[in-house]
């Protein structure tokens, strides 16, 4: 809800705000739309907004007949080029989570875990609590701004009981003993209430800028893209990239689309659009879930597949989705 208020302040009110519906014309969008991309908003962003308008409009023709049609039905939105999803091997999240681990941020190390092998998003990982963790993993509530509130992101309907790895289930419980932890899962340090949206940011990307002996900037800082650039996975790596990373390897152990979409909470129309490539795989040996995890952390506890050194430039590489799709 946050974000659709945002589309709305930034992208509409100040430009459309003072007109009367009856001023909402085809044209008059048509010119909103350049004006607003002219000032620099993002072709994506537009189009969600696009979207956001259209279903306002569309409630101003039915029930409440303010109009007779929708004026922005003709306008089409602003094409972009997509970029595709990223996605890591298993052996490259056990490098990331090492290195909490190697810092002794248990809490950043088992989030990672999570969001990367039960697939869960960010906002619902981030409202779980201890009962909600049985023989499997209830995803009922989602954290909205450190507000706990029913449902899943996707809405109630997306609500529902998934399965945890048993790995995963012991970092969780060797979290648990750690943190004493009695109710939230993942909680804020300071005072055990939910994160808020700037908690998750920092947690995400919050970096400082040291120089070396050299002179030469690095950035450093105990966080999600500060730990992937470090491994030489990139900067760009988002923790979102993980809830693909676990779709993946769901695909890969011969899970269908159906079973895909209910794990991660989306329709079966976006696990079909977004991983079809996954499903078309030749088959083969099936391996689970949870050979995957073992596999990759016997690897990296052996020394394979580690990232670079303090010292070494981190090796940025972006494996095609065939790659990404096993570990």
């Amino acid at each position: 809800m946050e974000t659709y208020c945002g589309y709305l302040e930034f992208n509409v009110l100040p430009q459309l705000g003072h007109l009367s519906l009856v001023d909402l014309r085809p044209r008059r969008l048509a010119e909103w739309q350049q004006e607003r991309l002219a000032a620099g908003a993002g072709p994506a962003v537009l189009g969600k907004t696009q979207t956001l308008l259209s279903q306002i409009l569309d409630a101003a023709v039915l029930p409440y007949e303010y109009l007779e049609v929708n004026p922005i039905s003709a306008l089409k939105k602003p094409a972009y080029e997509r970029k595709p999803h990223r996605w890591l091997t298993a052996p490259e999240v056990e490098q990331i989570r090492g290195w909490f681990l190697d810092r002794e941020d248990l809490a950043s190390a088992t989030l990672v875990s999570v969001l990367a092998y039960v697939g869960i998003r960010p906002q619902d990982t981030l409202a779980l609590e201890w009962v909600d963790l049985t023989d499997r993993l209830a995803v009922v509530k989602k954290n909205v701004n450190g507000q706990i509130m029913a449902g899943a992101k996707t809405g109630l309907g997306y609500r529902r009981n998934v399965y945890v790895p048993p790995t995963v289930r012991r970092d969780l419980e060797d979290w648990r003993a750690a943190s004493g932890g009695t109710h939230l899962i993942f909680p804020r340090q300071k005072d055990g209430k939910p994160w808020t949206r700037s908690d998750y940011n920092n947690w995400r990307s919050r970096r400082q800028t040291v120089r070396s002996s050299t002179g030469t900037a690095r950035s450093k800082g105990k966080c999600f893209k500060a730990a992937a650039e470090a491994v030489g996975l990139g900067w760009n790596l988002k923790p979102y990239d993980l809830r693909h990373t676990g779709a993946t390897l769901y695909a890969a152990a011969g899970w269908n689309y159906l079973e895909v979409a209910r794990q991660l909470g989306h329709s079966p129309e976006v696990s079909m659009r977004v991983y079809q490539h996954l499903f078309d795989q030749a088959e083969g040996e099936r391996r689970t879930v949870e050979n995957y995890i073992r596999e990759a952390r016997g690897a990296v506890s052996e020394g394979a597949n580690l990232g670079p050194t303090d010292g070494e430039q981190p090796i940025k590489r972006e494996p095609d989705a065939a790659d990404r799709a096993i570990s």
